[in-house]
């Protein structure tokens, strides 16, 4: 029988190299996020999207993807038609930041 603390062991040195990124990045994010939240006006959970992010070669800018889940799925396929442009778990968004700066350069809308 495997407890919770044996889980656990070895998570802190998964370090795979493809996950690591710079603290810039990190800070990128919370702007991001706010940026969400005030879209959203809190009414879309970050539990019902997956978020990318991704830095261009030069480390000068990012983007963070914030696309909602597909709500439902047709013989394992996900499926969703929008009511009005609005995914049931929300609108799905792009932010572009500068890491220089921090200012936000982009901001495109999913469908």
């Amino acid at each position: 029988m495997s407890s919770y603390n044996d889980k656990l062991l070895g998570l802190d040195n998964l370090f795979q190299r493809s996950f690591i990124f710079s603290g810039e990045v990190v800070k990128a994010a919370n702007l991001a996020y706010a940026e969400f939240m005030r879209l959203s006006k809190g009414a879309w959970s970050l539990e019902s999207y997956s978020i990318c992010f991704s830095v261009t070669d030069d480390n000068r800018y990012t983007s963070l993807a914030f696309m909602p889940d597909p709500a439902y799925e047709v013989n394992g396929i996900p499926f969703e038609v929008a009511d009005r442009g609005m995914y049931k778990n929300g609108m799905g968004v792009v932010y572009i930041y500068r890491l220089v700066d921090y200012s936000l350069v982009n901001t495109t809308y999913m469908r």
